[in-house]
């Protein structure tokens, strides 16, 4: 049977999309796909990364202390990923919070099953990445 769904991608309302997609692109190691602006619509535009997207509408009436939402993010090795993030600098404790316990979490197991770390975007959206735990044979 053929897949009905190809790709999932979430839509971030951001005050501005060429710097929500250069801080994806030079601190989470993404690719823009992407700016448009035109005259009569809102600009948009999309990073990409191992196969899946992000993609950025502006909104500049937006206030980043509102923002409840995120993404989760199966990945392969969420240590090998904080690393990356951390050389790159994504962790910057001047970013704006709305849940001030969310600074930067290193990976670490979590009861549900999974090892994970989560913070939050200059944009004030919540980034969880994480790989299931090992199950014992």
């Amino acid at each position: 049977m053929q897949k009905a769904i190809e790709s999932l991608a979430p839509i971030f309302e951001v005050p501005s999309v060429a710097e929500a997609a250069a801080f994806y692109r030079d601190k989470l190691g993404f690719t823009v796909a992407f700016v448009a602006e035109s005259p009569r619509l809102a600009t948009y535009g999309a990073v990409h990364r191992d196969g899946w997207e992000i993609h950025f509408m502006e909104r500049h009436a937006r206030d980043v202390s509102d923002v409840r939402s995120g993404m989760y993010v199966t990945v392969a090795d969420a240590d090998a990923l904080y690393h990356e993030f951390r050389e790159r600098g994504a962790f910057d404790t001047a970013f704006p919070r709305h849940l001030a316990a969310i600074r930067e979490h290193p990976p670490e197991d979590k009861e549900y099953g999974l090892r994970d770390m989560i913070f939050v975007d200059p944009n004030g959206y919540i980034l969880a990445f994480g790989h299931p735990l090992a199950r014992p044979s």
